[in-house]
């Protein structure tokens, strides 16, 4: 049993580590494009960003950990998975080829996703799957400041 929790750990932090630096090879808040932006007033600071990200980052692997020491069914995979591609798909469309809409279709994917992935997770894993509410709030925020965003622009 011990083996499986370090097993289930190490591969959800490997999957989520490769999903956040992959991520991030599309993110250039400090480009020319993306500083002519007109923002929401609303819009966090630049620093909070990195900060939520990480906290969802790791309760991802935390449920993901938690999913796989309940044996949760092989569509929940799917499901965390599909999350990730979700979240890079976002930062490419968004941020490096400059297409908003398509990224507001992929946010709303994301959000979509991780509600499913919370039902499926939900009757294995209580924890596993409430502590991907924060995510769903973020991806309601991130998805009404995409929305602004094409509108201001």
């Amino acid at each position: 049993m011990k083996k499986k929790i370090i097993d289930s750990v190490l591969l959800s932090v490997l999957l989520t580590a490769i999903t956040a630096g992959v991520a991030m090879l599309f993110v250039d808040t400090k480009s020319q494009w993306y500083l002519s932006l007109n923002q929401p007033s609303f819009q966090p600071p630049g620093w909070v960003f990195g900060v939520v990200w990480t906290i969802l980052y790791c309760l991802y692997a935390a449920s993901l950990s938690l999913a796989q020491i309940k044996a949760v069914p092989e569509k929940t995979y799917i499901s965390f998975l599909a999350q990730a591609v979700l979240n890079i798909g976002w930062c490419l469309f968004y941020f490096t080829l400059h297409l908003l809409f398509v990224g507001l279709g992929i946010i709303i994917a994301y959000l979509v996703c991780t509600y499913l992935t919370i039902r499926s997770v939900y009757p294995y894993s209580k924890t596993g799957a409430l502590i991907l509410l924060p995510q769903c709030l973020w991806l309601i925020l991130a998805a009404v400041l995409n929305y602004t965003t094409i509108l201001l622009n």
